[in-house]
């Protein structure tokens, strides 16, 4: 039985009493989506994401924009790519008075009558922005919590003074599109453990499996053999980091067959074997605030 309604992102994204939190970079992110926004800067190199059923190429200097609860993930990257990305609780911005700038833009954030576009033009001054709030989170001087809100306040008056938000409300058939690839989504991660096969997944869904192909290939950006191995990676990828098992065992329990396959599906999705991630994994840890 399914446990959650939706399926949301399940790593934690801030400390308590501070809902902000900064991720450097992981290129693993199949689809998934949460209450957060999430702001991506790039700093080098080039990356293919996916928010809400669009593609998106995305290179240096670029910014993008995901809105609470949208779909979105990084399908591909360069090997040189460099990126971090702020996940925030809109709630953090609120006003304790309910002002003009609560009703006329918090609030509407918040409740998703305004959005803002995925890909706004990005200019110095939000670049400038991402880069002082990433300098406040790492150097974490007297006052850089307070200094941060006010960035984020900061990037979106940028963002509201360039138009770059639309107050046009998601179309029904967009609505209900995008809640079935979340139903299909929650499904694939509450069975990864188990063989899901094509015949039986399109089943539950009530598509042909030729249809349920192209819905899948359409909306996910990838195969379905390729985004249950991507899931597989992911949690490889979090048994990694804890250290505690071998490759060997770590490829056993995410459900791979042997090690050599694990090691080059692992590759393919990350661009390094088990092995080498693990030591590059290392060498970073220390850079994230």
């Amino acid at each position: 039985m399914e446990h959650n309604e939706v399926f949301r992102e399940r790593v934690p994204h801030s400390e308590p009493g501070y809902p902000f939190r900064i991720n450097c970079g992981n290129p693993l992110a199949s689809n998934h989506w949460h209450d957060e926004l999430e702001w991506i800067y790039i700093m080098s190199g080039m990356l293919q994401l996916h928010i809400n059923g669009v593609e998106y190429r995305g290179q240096e200097n670029d910014i993008f924009v995901v809105n609470r609860n949208e779909i979105h993930g990084i399908s591909r990257t360069t090997p040189d790519v460099e990126f971090y990305v702020f996940v925030f609780d809109l709630n953090m911005l609120s006003f304790a008075d309910d002002d003009l700038s609560q009703k006329q833009f918090i609030q509407p954030l918040l409740d998703g009558s305004i959005r803002f576009f995925n890909k706004p033009e990005s200019t110095y001054l939000m670049r400038a922005v991402f880069n002082r709030v990433f300098s406040y989170n790492v150097e974490k001087q007297p006052g850089y919590m307070l200094a941060t809100k006010a960035a984020l306040l900061e990037f979106i008056s940028l963002m509201i003074a360039n138009g770059q938000y639309s107050t046009e409300q998601i179309e029904l058939q967009d609505e209900m599109r995008i809640a079935l690839v979340k139903r299909i989504a929650l499904y694939i991660s509450n069975h990864i453990g188990e063989k899901i096969t094509l015949e039986e997944i399109s089943a539950r869904f009530n598509m042909a499996p030729k249809y349920f192909c192209r819905f899948f290939k359409k909306n996910f950006k990838m195969t379905l053999i390729e985004y249950v191995n991507c899931k597989k990676v992911e949690q490889a990828v979090s048994l990694i980091g804890q250290g505690k098992d071998s490759i060997t065992e770590i490829a056993i329990s995410c459900g791979f067959s042997n090690t050599s396959y694990f090691t080059r599906i692992f590759k393919k999705v990350t661009g390094y074997t088990p092995s080498q991630y693990k030591f590059v994994m290392g060498q970073s840890a220390d850079l994230t605030p």
